[in-house]
C-alpha cells in the first residue's frame, strides 16, 4: 500500500529529532574530553554526568534512526516504535511541563525575577510542545486509515505474535542493570520502607534488584508465567517502598540525610545538599509511583499470553 505524507512526515521529524540526539552525544564525547585534569572532583562529576547524558541520547538516536526507517517501509515495528516514542514524549511532556510550573526553581544569586519567569514558562512550554506532538503521533498511528497501511488491524504485538508491551517492560528492566551496579559501585545509600540504609545493607539491597532485574527482564521475554508474577510484586513493593519513604514524617530531614552519604564529588556538584528542592524529589517519587502502575496494569492484563506458546492454528487472545 502507499504510504501517506502524514507517515512520511513523522518519520522526517524523527530523523531530524534522531540527528539532534546523536550530535548532542557527540557533543558531551568532546566536552568530556576537554575536562581540565586539575579539578579531579569537579571532572568525576561530569564525567559521570556526561556519560549518562550523551549515552541516553545516543540511545535515542539510535532508536529514532530504526523507528523512521521502519516508518518508510511501513513496518509494523516501525508503528509500534512510533506508538511507544509518542507516548512516551506525550507522558513525560504533560508531567514535566507541570512540574515545572508548580515546583518553585531553586533560588539563584542576582538572577532578573523576570528572566527567570520567563526560563520556567519557555522550558514547560517546550515539555508542552513535545508532549503535543507525542499526542499527534498516538492519534495518527491508531487510525484505521494509518493502520491498514502497515498491514495490520491495529495490535501492537511483536514478530510472534506475543504483546510487545511486555518485551519492552523486560528490556527497560535489563537495561536497568548498568544504572544499579553503578550504584553499587558508588557506594550508594538505599531507602527501605522508610529507613536510610547504609553499608553492606545497602549493597545486598541494590545486588538483589540486580538480580531480579536480570531475572524478571529475562523471563518476560521467555513470557514465563513466574516472571510475570514476580514482576508484579516487584512493581508492588516498589510502589509501597517509595510511598513509605515519602509519607513518613521529616522526608526533608532523610532527604539531607541521603545527600550527605552520597559520593563527595557528587555532593559538591552544584551545591547538590541545597541547589535540590525536597519538594522537587517528593514530586519525581510520586511520579516515580504512577509510572510503577503502568506495568502492573499490563502484566495483569495480558496473563492470557503467558505460559507455552500457542500453535498458529489455535485462537489467542488480541494484545495490545
Amino acid at each position: 500500500m502507499k504510504r501517506s505524507a502524514g507517515v512520511t512526515f513523522v518519520a522526517i521529524i524523527q530523523f531530524v529529532a534522531a540527528g539532534f540526539a546523536l550530535l548532542f552525544a557527540v557533543l558531551m564525547g568532546a566536552a568530556m574530553v576537554a575536562v581540565p585534569q586539575s579539578d579531579t572532583q569537579g571532572r568525576q562529576a561530569f564525567l559521570v554526568g556526561g556519560i549518562l547524558a550523551g549515552g541516553l541520547c545516543a540511545i535515542m538516536g539510535v532508536y529514532g534512526i530504526a523507528s523512521g526507517i521502519g516508518l518508510l517501509r511501513l513496518r509494523r515495528w516501525g508503528r509500534a516504535l512510533t506508538l511507544v516514542w509518542g507516548g512516551l514524549w506525550l507522558f513525560f511532556g504533560v508531567i514535566t511541563a507541570a512540574m515545572l510550573l508548580v515546583i518553585p526553581l531553586p533560588p539563584t544569586p542576582n538572577a532578573d525575577p523576570v528572566i527567570m519567569s520567563a526560563v520556567r514558562w519557555g522550558v514547560s512550554g517546550f515539555y508542552a510542545f513535545l508532549a503535543a506532538i507525542g499526542a499527534w503521533w498516538v492519534v495518527l498511528f491508531t487510525r484505521s486509515a494509518i493502520k491498514s497501511q502497515f498491514g495490520t488491524n491495529g495490535t501492537v504485538t511483536a514478530g510472534d505474535g506475543r504483546p510487545l508491551s511486555i518485551k519492552v517492560i523486560a528490556w527497560l528492566l535489563l537495561a536497568g542493570i548498568p544504572m544499579l551496579l553503578v550504584v553499587v559501585a558508588l557506594g550508594f545509600p538505599a531507602a527501605f520502607m522508610g529507613v536510610l540504609i547504609t553499608g553492606w545493607k545497602a549493597l545486598a539491597f541494590y545486588v538483589i534488584f540486580v538480580g531480579i532485574n536480570a531475572y524478571v527482564g529475562l523471563g518476560l521475554l521467555r513470557f514465563d508465567p513466574a516472571a510475570r508474577k514476580i514482576a508484579i510484586g516487584y512493581f508492588a513493593f516498589g510502589i509501597v517502598n517509595n510511598l513509605f519513604w515519602l509519607a513518613r514524617p521529616g522526608f526533608g530531614d532523610r532527604y539531607a540525610a541521603m545527600v550527605r552519604l552520597y559520593p563527595t564529588w557528587l555532593q559538591n556538584l552544584q551545591g547538590a545538599q541545597s541547589a535540590v528542592d525536597p519538594k522537587l524529589i517528593a514530586a519525581s517519587i510520586a511520579f516515580g509511583v504512577v509510572i510503577a502502575i503502568v506495568p502492573i496494569w499490563l502484566l495483569v492484563t495480558r496473563a492470557a499470553f503467558f505460559g507455552p506458546r500457542v500453535s498458529s492454528t489455535t485462537s489467542t487472545p488480541t494484545p495490545s
